[in-house]
């Protein structure tokens, strides 16, 4: 899906615009993001995070480079990331899960993914489990100028003029983040955070969670 020009308005540099409008297609964006990982391996760094919530749970962590392009057309474009929330809470899940099917099977495939996932796989299991996500990378969005990015329902939702889902950014150092599901590392369990039970409500009517 892409979100018509007339509803995905946007307060910046008329060459930024032109860029974001050729956003390809979600199914494309996809593929590059896959292609980043294989052009970026060495660089590729995995974390495990520990849960300030519940004490002895962690979360494997992917931080991907990236182009500043393709993270634009990713988190700002008519065809990203938040562009599928804002049309929809099924879309933007159904996005999210797309983008975990593409991306993890390449994850697992570096070099460095076996000495971090150990001999339990629980790096894939925390990947592939039913919280895991797109991270919106608060630090990039706060350093992002106010009001550049004027989707109706966002501005209408907007608690005030420095709403993070009404910015744009686009570091000049960017990364993607994959966050895991929180496990615990001696049984395996999953636990869900209930503070992210309404993430995607939160995407879809002020675009940032």
């Amino acid at each position: 899906m892409r979100i018509p020009t007339d509803t995905w308005k946007y307060d910046l540099p008329p060459d930024r615009v032109m860029h974001l409008d050729r956003a390809p297609d979600g199914l494309d964006l996809l593929f590059h993001v896959a292609d980043e990982i294989q052009a970026r391996a060495d660089p590729l760094r995995f974390v495990w995070e520990p849960a300030c919530e519940k004490a002895g749970y962690y979360r494997a962590r992917a931080l991907i480079p990236c182009s500043p392009s393709l993270f634009d057309w990713m988190l700002n474009g008519p065809t990203g990331y938040r562009a599928h929330y804002y049309h929809s809470e099924v879309a933007g899940e159904s996005f999210n899960l797309a983008l975990l099917r593409r991306v993890v099977p390449e994850l697992v495939r570096l070099d460095t993914w076996p000495g971090f996932t150990g001999s339990r796989g629980d790096g894939e299991k925390s990947f592939r489990g039913p919280s895991s996500k797109l991270a919106l990378n608060k630090d990039a969005f706060q350093d992002a100028p106010i009001l550049q990015l004027l989707a109706p329902r966002w501005l209408a939702n907007r608690v005030n003029d420095d709403a993070m889902g009404l910015r744009a950014p686009r570091p000049p150092t960017a990364h993607f983040e994959i966050a895991g599901t929180w496990l615990d590392p001696l049984t395996g369990e999953v636990w869900l955070s209930p503070d992210k039970t309404d993430r995607s409500s939160r995407i879809h009517h002020r675009g940032f969670a």
